[in-house]
């Protein structure tokens, strides 16, 4: 069953996405564990279109496609805020050490999602940035 969302592109709806896939997931008997670590890397995704994309402007609209078939999970983002750079690929995993030694701050969110997520990836449609997700549950 798909169910669809839509957000105002503001920070404040992070919670109600947070909260939405956490039932979404439990209804289907996801552990804690795994429940909690999809959220995560669903609220940074979330969290990148509505900050860098949208900035922020509560105007407009992010939409969310939800699903859960075979014991996969897919779950599609859309906005129209700009995506940087064309199509995004799996991104390289940062050394932590050395991403903590030198104070950065920002910056480890697509590493996040790809360490949680079995697939991660951005295009674009028409005038529309979407943020593909993938998670095998089994």
């Amino acid at each position: 069953m798909k169910i669809t969302y839509t957000f105002p592109c503001s920070k404040n709806s992070l919670r109600e996405v947070r909260q939405k896939i956490s039932q979404y997931l439990a209804k289907y008997g996801v552990n804690e564990t795994k429940r909690n670590r999809i959220v995560l890397a669903i609220d940074e995704a979330c969290a990148n279109a509505i900050i860098h994309g949208n900035r922020c402007d509560g105007s407009r609209q992010l939409s969310m496609d939800v699903a859960i078939k075979d014991e996969q999970m897919q779950v599609d983002i859309y906005d129209v805020g700009k995506m940087k750079g064309g199509r995004r690929a799996a991104s390289v995993r940062p050394d932590i050490n050395a991403y903590v030694e030198s104070r950065r701050c920002g910056g480890l969110g697509l590493p996040l999602m790809h360490s949680i997520m079995d697939q991660v990836h951005y295009h674009s449609r028409g005038n529309l940035t979407i943020c593909s997700l993938r998670k095998n549950l089994a």
